[in-house]
């Protein structure tokens, strides 16, 4: 359950307990109340009527005596006129506290009594009232005596009662005292259990927010696999160090690991996983008290180190690539990575994170592109190369629709016979805003942008119209090479391209070739691999291009379907000199072994006849460079294919003089 839901029953608990404790501390109090009232209701009229009752027992005794001793005849007839009315009120006063006080059976019982003193009292109080005149005989007689028994039994009997009455009263009035207590009890302890409740709430709710903050707080600070700080902590403490008066200098390094991604590709994340967890280990043994290590992403690190010079900062960087080029062992496997490092230093190249840190990565892909294993330390220069990259990027991303993309094509020639075979297509661009840019500067951001896919089918395109115009024009059988990225193989449609662009300009596929290079063998994967093998299929001839610059793996020469080998030009470039029997002797080995294999040999770069020569005289199949053709346009090859066309019929027909001919 979320925190949110987690309070939220918390208050709702502690809403219901106090509507309850209310509830039954309002009955209660209900209850004492409709029990005070009935205090009042039965025993206060009650004891009143009493009092009266014996007041009118005296009244009529009084009156009694007046008419026993008055002489005045007046005054003895209002004396008697007054206790006849009042004992005509005494049958009512009965009925009445009969039928609205007694409320128990004792009450009645006594009631009955002080009604039957009554009885014995009235008729004989009644007969001296009603005959006054006489009264005298009851002076000093018997019945006088009785009479006032009788007075007396009335008198002792209301005490009694209102006793009774007062005794119920109190008992009432004790009962109602505990009520109250029990009441406050109750109250107190609704009110107690709702307070701890609350507490109890409190602190648990308490915790539940602290502990869920702590976790926001790792969440959004920590990184979950490490535990080092992320980005965002790092970029935080780093930016109120770079914010204080008194900016104390310092380093800044970016981390990241050499061909990471091959483990994860070869045993998985979670093995991938296990040697960042070693890494952080390793690395944390080397790291000063005052720095900060932090996981920026992936196998991407930072470390902040403050009080540092430039030396100081160099030899960290060394200290980190040392201890990461041992080898990591996981479950009794050895790791090997290497990491490529990019080195910065506060304030001498800024005092913002993100600059800093853009920076350092500039550093670290130029540790990258001199050989990895190694650092780099920031110069304005990586900032200017970085800069013009952007520039090429976000120009290649319109060169397409401004139609600023064009391909020149270098011929390629039969050294047998000094014909042309065909052409390779070079992709040139001419940009509006920076000119001409090389191939060797947007190349490479094509390919890491993503750009080289569409660029990639456009220029399949374009080569196949090429050669379609040119078979139409006369020179059947002329082919077409064209160089394809790892992008294309891996992420790309390239099998349908070429389906697509065959089928439209009614080629055969060998009349296409396809150039890879070693370092696709390198980058590609079982896919990519299975590509190369369904073109094959389909007839597209493959080439392997730049031959010898890369790793040159013979398995690979084995396991591809490849049928033409590219010698690359720097191989070329030092034949034939007398004193370079190393190259000589490569190049020749690399000729006999490809036609061992049954594969063509085609020598890129030729620049001068001797070049030419040497390689016509060790069994070269073709050949392609400055000396015969630089790169043409498309709307000039014509009118080069037919001046060559010319020389070769004018030309001597000793091959050697062939050769010489351009």
């Amino acid at each position: 359950m979320s925190t949110k839901y987690k309070l939220a029953a918390g208050y709702v608990l502690i809403v219901v307990v106090v509507l309850i404790s209310g509830l039954l501390s309002y009955g209660d109090f209900v209850e004492l109340e409709q029990n005070v009232d009935q205090i009042q209701v039965n025993h206060m009229p009650s004891v009143e009527a009493l009092g009266r009752m014996s007041i009118t027992a005296s009244a009529i005794q009084r009156l009694l005596y007046d008419l026993t001793t008055e002489q005045d005849s007046l005054k003895i007839e209002e004396a008697r006129r007054k206790s006849l009315d009042i004992m005509t009120e005494v049958n009512s006063r009965h009925m009445i506290y009969s039928l609205r006080y007694i409320s128990s059976l004792e009450e009645q019982r006594l009631f009955d009594e002080v009604k039957k003193a009554w009885d014995k009292f009235l008729p004989e109080a009644k007969a001296i009232a009603s005959d006054p005149w006489s009264a005298a005989r009851w002076n000093d007689s018997t019945q006088l005596s009785q009479l006032m028994g009788y007075w007396q039994q009335i008198d002792e009997k209301i005490m009694s009662l209102i006793e009774y009455n007062a005794a119920e009263s109190n008992k009432a009035t004790k009962d109602s005292a505990e009520l109250v207590r029990a009441v406050k009890g109750k109250y107190l302890a609704g009110a107690s259990v709702v307070i701890i409740l609350i507490l109890i709430i409190w602190i648990v709710t308490s915790r539940i927010i602290t502990r869920s903050e702590e976790r926001l707080y790792r969440y959004a600070y920590y990184d979950s696999l490490t535990g080092l700080p992320n980005a965002s902590h790092f970029s935080e403490n780093v930016s109120v160090a770079l914010a204080k008066k008194e900016l104390v200098r310092g380093g800044l390094f970016y981390i990241d690991l050499d061909n990471f991604k091959l483990i994860n590709d070869s045993y998985g994340h979670d093995w991938g996983n296990l040697v960042l967890i070693a890494l952080v280990k390793r690395v944390e043994q080397v790291m000063p008290p005052n720095g900060i290590f932090a996981r920026l992403g992936g196998d991407e690190f930072a470390i902040s180190l403050p009080g540092v010079s430039q030396e100081e900062a160099v030899a960290f960087a060394k200290k980190i690539v040392a201890v990461m080029h041992e080898p990591f062992e996981i479950k009794n496997t050895l790791f090997f990575t290497t990491t490529s490092i990019g080195v910065v230093l506060y304030p001498e190249h800024g005092r913002d994170v993100a600059g800093l840190l853009r920076k350092a990565d500039m550093a670290m892909y130029r540790a990258k592109e001199s050989g990895k294993n190694s650092f780099c330390l920031f110069d304005s220069f990586m900032e200017a190369v970085v800069m013009e990259r952007l520039a090429i990027e976000s120009g290649l991303r319109q060169a397409l629709v401004n139609n600023e993309l064009a391909l020149h094509y270098q011929p390629i020639i039969n050294l047998a016979d000094n014909q042309v075979t065909g052409f390779e297509a070079l992709l040139r661009w001419n940009s509006k805003d920076l000119g001409s840019v090389p191939p060797l500067k947007f190349i490479p951001v094509a390919e890491s942008t993503g750009m080289i896919i569409p660029i990639g089918e456009w220029v399949i395109r374009q080569a196949c119209g090429f050669i379609k115009k040119l078979h139409e024009a006369g020179y059947a059988d002329l082919k077409i090479a064209v160089n394809i990225s790892v992008n294309q193989l891996v992420v790309g449609n390239v099998i349908e391209n070429v389906k697509e662009t065959l089928q439209e300009f009614q080629l055969e596929p060998w009349l296409l070739e396809l150039e890879i290079t070693e370092s696709i063998l390198m980058e590609s994967s079982g896919t990519s691999l299975k590509q190369l093998d369904e073109l094959a299929t389909m007839g597209v001839s493959l080439a392997l291009d730049d031959f010898g610059t890369g790793y040159s793996s013979l398995t690979y020469l084995r396991q591809l379907p490849i049928c033409t080998l590219k010698l690359d030009k720097t191989f070329v470039d030092n034949l034939p000199q007398v004193n370079n029997t190393a190259t000589r002797a490569i190049v020749e080995g690399i000729i006999t072994m490809a036609h061992k294999l049954g594969l063509i040999v085609v020598a890129e770069g030729v620049e001068t006849g001797e070049q030419l020569s040497y390689l016509y005289h060790h069994s070269c199949d073709f050949a392609q460079g400055y000396y015969i053709s630089r790169p043409i346009p498309e709307n000039e090859v014509n009118v080069w294919l037919i001046n060559r066309k010319f020389l070769n019929n004018n030309a001597c027909q000793n091959s050697e003089l062939m050769l010489l001919s351009k």
